[in-house]
């Protein structure tokens, strides 16, 4: 593995560290900084993904983790940007990447518990179209 590769997996590990500790804007410098490095490393796109998302910041996270998707494609990714559909709104998107989660062999008790929801919100949002009453 070259050195580029390493620092720039470094540059992505003291991101999450980051973000978890809560300094997201710490967390979006070593990412960039990482990008600069190493624009191949899905982890980078992944961690804005999961950046974007502790902010609300939904359609930037789906951005985020379709280029993930892009350079890498697996099961977790899949799942995180039906997550992203989901948070922002997008059922029918959310529940074709969540399809493709399982797909991929992603097997996770959340998957169907988040399904399991989303679907509610579709039978809830088509109730309330009939009714006239919003969220």
């Amino acid at each position: 593995m070259s050195e580029i590769r390493l620092e720039a997996q470094d540059l992505n590990q003291q991101a999450a560290s980051l973000l978890k500790a809560g300094n997201p804007e710490a967390a979006k410098a070593k990412l960039d900084k990482a990008i600069e490095i190493d624009p191949m490393l899905m982890d980078s796109y992944k961690n804005y993904g999961d950046l974007y998302m502790s902010t609300g910041k939904y359609e930037d996270a789906k951005n985020s983790y379709k280029k993930a998707i892009l350079i890498e494609k697996n099961g977790a990714l899949y799942f995180l940007y039906g997550n992203a559909c989901f948070m922002n709104d997008e059922v029918h998107e959310g529940l074709e990447y969540y399809n493709l989660a399982i797909s991929s062999g992603l097997i996770m008790k959340n998957t169907i518990l988040i399904m399991f929801f989303l679907i509610m919100k579709l039978v809830m949002k088509c109730q309330n179209m009939r009714t006239g009453f919003k969220e």
